[in-house]
């Protein structure tokens, strides 16, 4: 059961509920706390908003301990160890993956569950909307780590359709300080305005999730990392692919890019046909 944590007097905050929020006490679930003034309501202001003094917040073991995920754990290490006795020394004793991913944050697109590899066969880099930013020093750490170090065969740039930060720069509002991060995304948006604008707004938002992962596929050509692997004869293919969510299914956006790319001469993007 939830336990009652107290909140000292001179630590205790003042927050506002609509009239119709509060009846029924509505907001207590929502902001788990024991609000003073009883089940039936706070103190009523002429504006019709009803004023909480948070007196203690509700303590969820389930919610703030997680033996549970430890417990699984376990139990996948001992199903893995079952399976293969030796898969963990081979594993802590090396590091050789032929691939670098480089997704999306979404919970939903999980590099090794989708491709199905097992820990160590791929080298994961994820961030919002799967950018490769020329400014980002984390990515390109990863890229150089990837390429220089761990002399990857593939580098694959995965999105996927209905990615909330793809839909975000499509959208005429601020977002706070991540829209500093999809300030690309947004000049993408006005480079294909034409033919974006002739998209109904799921569509272009899909188009927009597409033309992305293929403008992030050219940065990560043009960084020095991937110009001098390929200087100096590194066999390294960059892959532009898409997830779709409702499907679990991956296809690519266009062919590898093997070579450095003269800006002049890149070819006209089109849409692929699935």
């Amino acid at each position: 059961m939830p336990t009652l944590i107290p909140v000292p007097a001179e630590t205790q905050c003042v927050f506002w509920v609509s009239t119709a929020a509060a009846r029924g006490n509505g907001c207590q679930p929502q902001h788990a706390c024991q609000l003073a003034g009883g089940r039936g309501g706070g103190v009523q202001t002429r504006s019709g908003q009803y004023q909480w003094r948070v007196v203690s917040w509700r303590f969820n073991p389930v919610m703030h301990n997680l033996d549970h995920l430890l417990q699984k754990n376990r139990a996948w290490a001992a199903a893995v160890t079952a399976h293969n006795p030796g898969f963990f020394k081979q594993l802590a004793s090396q590091q050789r993956p032929q691939y670098l991913w480089i997704g999306c944050s979404d919970s939903r697109v999980p590099a090794n569950q989708i491709i199905d590899l097992a820990p160590g066969e791929v080298f994961v880099h994820r961030n919002v909307a799967n950018l490769v930013a020329e400014t980002d020093f984390n990515v390109l750490a990863v890229l150089q780590y990837a390429v220089d170090v761990l002399q990857v065969r593939h580098i694959i740039i995965c999105g996927h359709y209905g990615c909330g930060g793809v839909t975000a720069a499509l959208e005429n509002f601020r977002h706070g300080m991540i829209d500093n991060w999809l300030s690309g995304i947004r000049a993408l948006r006005r480079l294909h305005r034409d033919e974006l604008d002739t998209l109904p707004p799921e569509a272009a938002a899909d188009r927009l999730c597409e033309l992305n992962v293929l403008a992030q596929a050219r940065h990560a050509a043009h960084t020095t990392i991937l110009e001098d692997a390929w200087e100096r004869g590194q066999d390294i293919a960059i892959h532009s692919w898409i997830y779709r969510l409702d499907t679990g299914i991956i296809n690519p956006l266009t062919e590898p890019i093997r070579r450095p790319i003269n800006p002049l001469a890149e070819a006209t993007l089109r849409r692929p046909q699935f």
